[in-house]
């Protein structure tokens, strides 16, 4: 990505990098605030009964001795906050990763497409062959260190996003059954709302975060699928024999989507995305039927 960086050579690709920058930073904004919330929600919880008779830990512990008492309970609290505010901004911290490596390869299609506008001026101006085999060079190049980076993205996320879309599918139904469980079993003037808002919250940044990760492989997969149609309308017809055998490899390598997957089994997509959850509603769905 730095190597990417340093290789600009116009301002126009300047500015494809400047806005993949910006669209990261953006959704690691965001999902760092959701994160952070989330800890900062489960950490004021317990603290609010510092001063009761039973006091409560951020993460259910068991200890040798009396945790509750001062000064254990006091340390043990902030070592718990620390590692809950550690562990959420790392989860932030990786998934503002993928979305960055993400925005980055879509960032490096556009070049690509910038440069398939510069290869068909070129071909079809220029009568020096030196020329042309130069420019045909450097497309061919350019759309290859394109599909290696995603290839890279892949090798990286693909089995932890099969570990996140398993655990997003047990979070839901996990989630879904106790909330649906504590309403029935409680009249809605007993209800705990403080377990209520706990529940609502992990349900939605499990639903948030393979949201991030489906959204970011469907707009990967879209900008791949944007190629072909640069090519398609590109003035391919006054070109010579030789530099149209060139555009008609990247077009035949472009119908072949760029996807992000999980464990190679499922495509991070906005279909899957629904699909992840039709199949969490079923479970839940079990679930409440066995009960």
């Amino acid at each position: 990505m730095i190597n990417d960086c340093e290789q600009i050579n116009t301002k126009n690709e300047e500015n494809i990098i400047l806005e993949a920058l910006r669209l990261s930073q953006y959704f690691f904004v965001c999902t760092s605030f959701l994160y952070l919330s989330t800890a900062a929600f489960f950490i004021i919880t317990p603290a609010l009964t510092y001063n009761s008779e039973k006091r409560e830990l951020i993460l259910q512990s068991a200890f040798p001795f009396e945790a509750e008492k001062s000064p254990a309970f006091e340390i043990i609290f902030l070592i718990h906050s620390f590692t809950t505010f550690v562990g959420s901004f790392g989860n932030a911290f990786i998934d503002g990763l993928f979305i960055m490596m993400i925005s980055h390869g879509c960032a490096k299609i556009e070049m690509v497409k910038e440069e398939i506008v510069r290869f068909s001026k070129i071909v079809s101006l220029s009568d020096e062959r030196n020329v042309r085999k130069s420019a045909t060079t450097n497309l061919v190049e350019m759309y290859q260190k394109t599909i290696e980076f995603t290839q890279k993205i892949e090798y990286i996320y693909s089995y932890q996003l099969l570990v996140q879309v398993i655990l997003s599918i047990l979070e839901i139904c996990a989630t879904g059954f106790t909330f649906i469980t504590v309403t029935q079993d409680n009249d809605l003037g007993r209800v705990d709302v403080t377990k209520l808002m706990k529940f609502m919250v992990i349900f939605m940044a499990g639903l948030w975060v393979t949201g991030v990760y489906c959204s970011g492989g469907d707009y990967l997969r879209n900008k791949n699928e944007s190629v072909q149609r640069e090519i398609y309308s590109c003035k391919w017809y006054e070109m010579r024999a030789a530099d149209c055998k060139s555009i008609w490899i990247i077009m035949i390598r472009s119908q072949r989507p760029i996807t992000i997957t999980a464990g190679k089994f499922i495509n991070m997509t906005l279909d899957s995305y629904t699909k992840i959850l039709k199949s969490s509603i079923s479970c839940l769905s079990l679930l409440r039927a066995i009960n």
